[in-house]
């Protein structure tokens, strides 16, 4: 339950606030589990990431495509397919940062 309450948080984060504004999920993870706050956070931030990725390739293939391939490009020349990939690691060590981060809040507090 937690883990969905996480990745519901950064998903609203994300469209509201804007991508940088997610880690405040992975803190709030952190935070709020007992243990492995890295991990809960690395998987919330990362499941509303995968989340996003998947609708923006449902909604237009195509485009997300070209868009991945031009990306892949102008960051030396990475496959199309690794943009997605790449971007999903982010999120996740993102959430790994907030979640340590939160953990270390919490750890003060007790």
């Amino acid at each position: 339950m937690k883990m969905l309450v996480g990745a519901a948080v950064a998903f609203l984060l994300h469209w509201v606030l804007g991508w940088v504004w997610t880690i405040l999920a992975g803190i709030l993870m952190g935070v709020w589990t007992d243990r492995r706050g890295w991990l809960f956070g690395g998987v919330a931030v990362g499941v509303s990431w995968g989340v996003l990725i998947t609708y923006t390739l449902a909604v237009d293939p195509g485009a997300a495509g070209r868009m991945f391939d031009i990306m892949g490009s102008i960051f030396g020349g990475l496959p199309g397919l690794a943009v997605p990939a790449v971007t999903l690691l982010m999120g996740v060590l993102l959430g790994v940062a907030g979640g340590l981060f939160g953990t270390g809040v919490r750890n003060l507090w007790q």
